[in-house]
């Protein structure tokens, strides 16, 4: 590739990008062509506490519980400019044009050393680069009662090869739907990745802003 790929990370002093297991089968090298990105992925805390949209090439961070975006402040971490011979895009759960990935270790050219995560994030918000939604404000598409994210548990279920930990997680911090959560499972853990693929998105209608009950069951 001849454009400049970023990773971001949160260990500092890193001279070259070993490959890691993540939602694809094979172990790769995960950049970007954005130094926006790369910095939002430093952060660990989660799609089901922070999550990450993009409108017209411009990152928007909304966070889904109050103080999960300050909770950044005080975080290091480091953005790499990495070697972007090797890498190449796929599409298998990704951020399509803004995701690439390679096999093997990778060389990392040049390092910029983050000393708080929280003030660049404000510095890119600031340079017109990044849109930080603090809860309460939402996306268009999320509910009101949040119900958004019962979907959003049940696809990191399903990219996750229905590892339940995602599912736990979620009702760890979401405990208001902690039994729909239980009795959705039940219903779909025997599913096939083929059913359980079109029911999880099939399960939220994003116009109406609502689970569709129909399909999950009273």
């Amino acid at each position: 590739m001849d454009i400049k790929l970023y990773h971001g990370s949160r260990t500092q002093g890193i001279v070259e990008l070993k490959p890691n297991q993540s939602t694809q089968e094979g172990a790769y090298v995960y950049a970007t062509p954005s130094e926006v990105l790369a910095t939002i992925f430093i952060n660990r805390q989660g799609a089901l506490l922070l999550q990450i949209s993009e409108k017209d090439s411009k990152f928007i961070i909304c966070e889904r519980k109050p103080g999960i975006i300050k909770q950044t402040s005080g975080i290091p971490g480091s953005v790499y400019e990495v070697d972007p011979t090797n890498f190449d895009y796929f599409t298998e759960h990704s951020w399509k044009n803004f995701e690439v990935r390679a096999k093997g270790t990778q060389k990392v050219l040049k390092e910029d050393r983050i000393p708080n995560l929280y003030e660049r994030f404000q510095q890119y918000e600031n340079q017109g680069l990044l849109d930080i939604y603090y809860y309460p404000k939402k996306l268009d598409y999320m509910a009101e009662d949040d119900s958004d994210l019962v979907q959003m548990a049940f696809q990191l279920y399903f990219i996750g090869n229905k590892c339940t930990d995602n599912l736990d997680h979620f009702k760890k911090h979401y405990p208001q739907f902690r039994g729909l959560t239980d009795r959705i499972y039940n219903k779909v853990k025997n599913y096939s990745n083929k059913d359980l693929e079109s029911f999880v998105k099939n399960m939220y209608d994003k116009k109406e802003k609502k689970l569709n009950f129909d399909l999950i069951g009273e």
